[in-house]
């Protein structure tokens, strides 16, 4: 293992934080899109950068982009100094690609043809409210929108943290604990 592999005469070498970045945009979905003096139009959504407006001048076209499935208020786009993060136009919180696409499905089958970006962006508003409504009134629903809350915290990060201390449960007492505890139920 590895410290057969010291021993043996490898030297570790430093590693930049960057290559952290660089590792998950290999692994990420890609695809071209044009880039236009509106910016990037990608699974109806417009996202801009400042830096754009020199490329359109010069006509760069098509350009490479890395998305994650899993926040869509943002991609990554190959520019002239390597992979930049890019922003939706009008910013928002972060929502994955199956909400969006559950979104767009439901305004189509409504509306029938045309869905702009603001009527999806306004439903997936709309959910979430009604998510929250449901989790104040029933317990099911508050342990989903816990779980939901948490899983987008250890998403922010590359790495998630190991910091996190174990939970302990006395089973041994039947009496109310004087004090009120949160208990995830499983």
């Amino acid at each position: 293992g590895w410290g057969e592999a010291v021993a043996g005469g490898f030297e570790p070498r430093a590693v930049p934080p960057s290559y952290a970045e660089d590792v998950l945009l290999a692994f990420l979905p890609s695809a071209k899109r044009q880039l236009s003096r509106t910016g990037i139009h990608f699974k109806r959504l417009r996202y801009w950068a400042p830096w754009f407006g020199p490329l359109v001048r010069k006509g760069a076209g098509s350009v490479e982009i890395r998305f994650d499935p899993r926040d869509m208020s943002f991609i990554w786009v190959l520019g002239p100094t390597g992979w930049e993060r890019v922003h939706l136009y009008h910013r928002k919180a972060p929502f994955t690609l199956r909400e969006h696409e559950l979104a767009s499905a439901e305004l189509r089958a409504k509306a029938g043809t045309s869905v702009n970006e603001d009527d999806i962006h306004s439903l997936r508003d709309q959910t979430e409210e009604m998510i929250d409504a449901e989790a104040r009134a029933t317990r099911r629903a508050r342990r989903r929108a816990e779980h939901a809350r948490r899983s987008i915290e250890a998403k922010q990060s590359v790495f998630l943290s190991l910091e996190a201390a174990p939970l302990t449960l006395d089973f041994t007492s039947r009496q109310a604990p004087s004090k009120i505890r949160e208990v995830e139920e499983w």
